[in-house]
Parts: structure tokens; sequence; C-alpha cells
């Protein structure tokens, strides 16, 4: 399974954070979900009993604060590699403050009809199951990656792969959450991770290079500097951006939907970066071909047809998108 994870990455973190996104659209439109309904109903059919309900209390608490805070400390003292440890701390920061943005802007009350304990604090994405998925994901990362014994990874790895699941389903039970806060939460963990993992190995697992540390922040400041310095000569780049400016104020002003701004996000970043590519083409082929050529010629004016359709396509979905908002006003 971690095979097909390492190999359809992008995939799965491309999939997952359009499902979530999906999922948060409804939630911002206070849409009810009929997966929450009957979610809830299969619990309460086939789980819901005294004799369960300590034990999702105890799954639930495996989730919290309080014991992840107390295993890290334990992974302080009993792990030689403080690297992993401070990966791990530093994983679990951020995952924490990405949920509780989430949290604000969402702004979804917690579920009222039935609870087994009290929570405070809104509801979407679920904390628990985010933090669930990003934490023990993380050590199942480490446990298939450092441990060779094919026997043991399956002892460690599987029950904590359960774990993951039960928390969710805990939250769920214990009537703090909604089945779609749980599934989010799940979500867009998964692309945190994976991302996460990515980066993390680079700066913190495998930072022993300091030339490597240093290659990659000179990377993204070169990749700034090319920005700025098209910017600067470029006319058609600094119209791109003035439009994208307007569309990312009049998006606030007619209040679009989160699947509408992750459309405007994806072409603005398609059109700036097509002008972006366009630039560096030009800018190749008369390095190349000083003198007048055809050829020089055809490769400018194919390089910006391109940025043209890309454009015009922005240009008629962003019609699509507002007319219709500009309309209602009337």
């Amino acid at each position: 399974m971690i095979k097909l994870i390492k190999k359809y990455k992008w995939l799965i973190v491309f999939i997952c954070l359009i499902l979530f996104l999906l999922l948060a659209e409804d939630v911002f439109n206070n849409e009810i979900m009929y997966g929450d309904i009957a979610g809830y109903n299969l619990i309460k059919t086939y789980l819901i009993n005294d004799k369960i309900t300590p034990i999702m209390k105890a799954i639930t608490f495996m989730g919290s604060a309080y014991f992840i805070l107390t295993l890290i400390i334990l992974f302080f003292i009993f792990i030689k590699n403080k690297k992993i440890c401070f990966s791990i701390t530093c994983n679990l920061a951020i995952v924490t403050i990405l949920n509780q943005v989430f949290k604000i802007i969402l702004a979804r009350p917690r579920p009222t009809e039935f609870r087994i304990i009290e929570e405070n604090g809104y509801s979407f994405p679920s904390g628990h199951s985010m933090i669930a998925m990003a934490f023990y994901g993380y050590l199942i990362y480490f446990i298939h990656r450092y441990l060779s014994n094919k026997k043991v990874k399956k002892i460690l790895i599987i029950p904590m792969f359960l774990l993951i699941l039960l928390i969710g389903i805990s939250r769920i039970y214990l009537g703090v959450h909604y089945t779609s806060d749980v599934l989010a939460g799940f979500l867009i963990s998964i692309s945190y991770l994976i991302l996460y993992i990515k980066v993390s190995n680079k700066l913190l697992i495998e930072g022993n290079n300091k030339m490597k540390n240093k290659k990659l922040i000179n990377s993204f400041k070169y990749a700034f500097t090319g920005i700025f310095s098209a910017f600067k000569t470029e006319r058609n780049l600094k119209i791109h951006i003035s439009v994208m400016f307007l569309v990312i104020i009049f998006g606030f002003l007619l209040r679009i939907t989160l699947m509408e701004w992750l459309i405007c996000i994806s072409l603005f970043a398609l059109v700036i970066g097509g002008e972006l590519f366009n630039t560096a083409i030009e800018t190749v082929v008369d390095i190349a071909m000083p003198k007048i050529d055809e050829r020089a010629k055809k490769a400018k004016d194919v390089s910006a047809s391109a940025v043209l359709v890309f454009a015009i396509g922005a240009f008629i979905i962003g019609l699509l998108i507002f007319v219709p908002k500009f309309i209602a006003l009337f």
C-alpha cells in the first residue's frame, strides 16, 4: 500500500484536495449533507451501547493533545536521532495551526442533537482526525522507512492505521463531529502529510548537508527574482497581475464560493505562469538568434499565442462566474 502511495502521491494529493474542497464548499454554504445523517445513523444503529462508550472515550483520548504531547516527550527521551523528534514536533504544530485556520474560516457549529462528551470550538474539519492522520501517519512512514523486519513493520503499522480510523469514528460516536468533519480531516491531512514528508526530508531529516539546504533556498530566491524581473520589463504581465487583483477584490465583494476561488486561483497560475514561460522563451530566442530570423519570429509568435489562448479561456470562465453574481445585484 505504501509503495502505491509513493508511486501515485501527487495524484493522491490532488484527489484529496478536491474532495476536501467539495466538502468545505457545502459547509461554507451551510448545506446539510446526507452523509452526515447516514454516518451517524449507522454508528447509532450498530455501535452505540454502554460497553463500547468507555472504549471510544479511550480511543478519542489517543488523538488528544495531552496523549500525543506525552508521546513526543517520550520520543525525545528515547530516540537518539533528535532530527526525527524535531520533525515530528513540527508536523504536529503545523497540522494543529492548519486545523484552527480552517475552523475559523468555515465556522461550522458542532452537532447538538446527541453528545456523550462536551467539546468547545468549531466542528469542521475534525481536529482529532486531522492530527491522528498527520501524527500517526508520519509514524507509519518512519516505521516503514527505518525498520527492516517486515513482520515487525506489519505488527506496528496495521494497529496504527486502525487507530487512525477508530479515532475518526470515535468523534462521530461521541456526538462531537459530523461524518463530513472526520472525512475532511482525513482528506486534508493526507494531502498535507505527503507534502510535509517531501519537504521535511530535505530540510530536517536529510539536512546534514548544508549545501543542499542552501541550494533549495537559492532556488526560491532565483524564482522570485525572475518574477520581479519579468514584472518590471513585461507590460502584459503587469496587466495580468492587475486583473488578478481586481478579480480578488470582486471575489470578496461578491462572496464567490470556495470552488469558484479554486478555479480563479488555478486560472491566475495558468495565465501568469504562461506569461512567464513566454518571456523565458523570447529571451532565449533573442540570445540564440540576435539577428532577424523567420524561425525565431515563429517561436515567439507561437509562445505568445499560447498565453493568449490561456487568457481568453480565463476571461470566458471569469464571465461565467461573475456575470450571474452582478445580475443578481439588480
